[in-house]
This record gives structure tokens, C-alpha cells and sequence, in this order.
């Protein structure tokens, strides 16, 4: 992605995750939302652009982005040259410890995880009206090709329970389920591992060794 598109990747990936349980967890207020999300989204993009990669579509319909290996955790000098020390006041109080809240439990699910070396997906929205048109699998598939030319396992998180299904056609497998504390909605942990090969029929491949598929509660 070219820095100039950073603005419009912004406002698709605020209209993508408008009623995300995890944006509405975060920033409940349905009028601001919109707004305090895409300011979040192209702080994203900056970290995306300094630690990996930024995908979108031409023109802009959706954005993937993705952190590279060794650089998935984000250092404080990265958070201020991306902006997100503002968080308090773009935020609020609430919505800054909403965010910490989400931060850590998702810091420690990765670790926890064990992936070692990996490719992460932090975020991946298509704009509303341009959704089902196959432009999310064509933002990742040229990463997963990548991640298994390297022999490199990739991670993602998602808080809507459909995106499962979504993830699973590209040979994600889900590897934990955890409530965001303080209140904050359910999200899974999904892991997509080199060994297995990856298609784009809508079948599933065969799982990875030690992964369980999605079992719905």
C-alpha cells in the first residue's frame, strides 16, 4: 500500500469494523464510533507500514494488515511514531483502559500460543458494499503463499464467530477461545501453519498436527 491511501484504507477498515463486537466493546457510542475508529486504523496502518506490510485492493475496497516475524511485538517507539499515545484522548479514560484490557489479553494469548517466529494478521476489513466479492481471500492468500515459501506459521484474532468459518476455507484452525476481561466480548485465536496447504475452493484443508478445529459453545 502507498502512504497516500493510508486516509481512504482508514475509513473502509471504520466502516468494516463498525459493529465488530470488539469496536462496539472499545468505543460504544454508536455516533462517534465511526470517526474514533478510522483515527485508531491509520495509527494501525503507520505500525503495519514500519514492522510489515500493508495490503489494500485497487481502488480501495478492503486492507490486510500484517507484522512481520520478529517485529509482532510493538515497542513503545513504534507506538508514539504511530500516534497511539493519543489513545486517552481520542478515547477517553473508559475507552483507554477498554483498549489495555484488549491489548493484554491478546498479548498474552499469543505467548501463550507459542508459535515462535510468525507472520500476524492484525487486521483485515472489506468495506461493506464491496464484501463477498472475494476481496479478503485476495488479500491474504499472496501473505500465506509467502508465509509458506518461508516455512512460517501465521496468527490472527477475530470477535465475530461467522469470520471462523471465513478463516478455516483459507486453512486457519482456531487454538483457544477467550472472554476480553472487564466485559469485553469473546474473540478466537486462530493459527495457520506452513505444513498444511491452503486453497480458495471453500474446502478445507486437512489440519495442522496439535490444532483443533472451531467447536462452537
Amino acid at each position: 500500500m502507498e502512504r497516500h491511501q493510508a486516509h481512504s484504507a482508514a475509513q473502509v477498515l471504520g466502516r468494516a469494523f463498525y459493529d465488530d463486537p470488539l469496536y462496539m466493546y472499545l468505543l460504544p457510542n454508536d455516533r462517534s464510533r465511526a470517526a474514533q475508529s478510522a483515527w485508531f486504523f491509520q495509527a494501525l496502518i503507520r505500525v503495519g507500514l514500519h514492522l510489515g506490510q500493508v495490503h489494500t485492493t485497487p481502488p480501495v475496497g478492503g486492507a490486510a494488515i500484517w507484522l512481520a516475524p520478529g517485529k509482532t511485538d510493538v515497542n513503545l517507539w513504534t507506538t508514539i511514531r504511530a500516534g497511539l499515545p493519543l489513545v486517552p484522548l481520542k478515547f477517553g479514560l473508559g475507552g483507554f483502559r477498554r483498549t489495555m484490557n484488549m491489548l493484554s489479553s491478546f498479548e498474552e494469548s499469543v505467548h501463550e500460543a507459542d508459535l515462535g517466529r510468525h507472520w500476524y494478521l492484525m487486521l483485515l476489513g472489506i468495506d461493506p458494499q464491496q464484501q463477498g466479492r472475494g476481496l479478503g481471500g485476495a488479500l491474504m492468500l499472496p501473505m500465506l503463499d509467502r508465509a509458506d515459501s518461508d516455512n512460517l506459521p501465521c496468527y490472527l484474532e477475530t470477535c465475530k464467530k461467522r469470520n471462523v468459518a471465513f478463516y478455516e476455507r483459507y486453512g486457519f484452525r482456531v487454538i483457544f477461545e477467550r472472554h476480553i476481561p472487564g466485559g469485553g466480548p469473546i474473540y478466537w485465536g486462530g493459527a495457520w501453519c506452513a505444513s498444511q496447504s491452503h486453497n480458495q475452493n471453500g474446502t478445507s484443508p486437512s489440519l495442522a498436527p496439535n490444532v483443533p478445529p472451531f467447536r462452537s459453545q
